[in-house]
């Protein structure tokens, strides 16, 4: 209410101690509001070579109107991108105990397909009530993360985990498939729960720092958004 739902004017920090940092992203959106220029990035978007997976919490908790936000952003957010096969590739599951719909790394060869094969993804209306999310990792390790799905396993992989439920199926102790060393994750909650906030933290990004912002409801995902610009730099890194 204070900013008036200006994302551009709220930064966000899991640690105030992270405000004595000059790189960390609050302190940049502060200095750009400031100066009203704004953040750059350690690297533009186009320029970036990454393989990028966009693992979705398929269950009960997402509602059509939550899969269509997210779908609607991960569209606009590829059009940053250069898409082949020597740059960005990007990759989208959406699993509840099960994957519901893939998206693989070397299934668009261009821009075109990729935005194609988005707008073919339909929303799962799923009757599972918990996340497996041990099971989510496991299946993005053992059949999305290689090399003949179009993994480059020599660049920068990102995983960002897109989660709603309150709750997964497994504990975090139990999650014993995890991703390859070389990896980053990157997690967004689409409520403001305290219990998501939490197994995202702890078991998806394993408390890894920066690594975690909320988009809620979750048609406040969009370009320009508070979440884009973590979920952004994060990737520009």
């Amino acid at each position: 209410r204070i900013v008036k739902d200006n994302d551009f004017a709220l930064g966000r920090v899991g640690n105030p101690s992270l405000l004595l940092d000059p790189n960390t992203l609050a302190v940049r959106q502060l200095s750009s509001f400031i100066s009203n220029i704004p953040p750059s990035l350690p690297t533009p978007l186009l320029g970036v070579n990454a393989d990028i997976v966009f693992l979705i919490d398929g269950s009960s908790a997402l509602t059509q109107a939550a899969f269509n936000s997210t779908i609607a952003y991960i569209s606009s957010f590829a059009t940053e991108f250069l898409i082949d096969v020597r740059h960005t590739q990007i990759a989208v599951i959406v699993y509840d105990n099960s994957p519901r719909a893939s998206i693989l790394l070397n299934s668009a060869s261009d821009q075109q397909s990729l935005q194609a094969r988005l707008r073919g993804l339909t929303w799962p209306n799923s009757a599972v009530t918990s996340w497996d999310l041990a099971g989510a990792i496991s299946y993005v390790s053992s059949t999305i993360l290689r090399r003949s799905q179009g993994w480059r396993e020599r660049i920068s992989t990102n995983v960002i985990f897109v989660g709603i439920s309150d709750s997964i199926s497994t504990d975090c102790s139990v999650i014993n498939s995890p991703l390859p060393q070389n990896v980053t994750r990157f997690a967004v909650a689409l409520n403001s729960l305290n219990s998501t906030q939490q197994y995202l933290q702890n078991c998806a990004v394993a408390n890894a720092p920066n690594s975690f912002t909320r988009a809620d409801p979750p048609s406040s995902l969009v370009r320009r958004s508070t979440a884009d610009w973590d979920i952004t730099y994060f990737v520009s890194q």
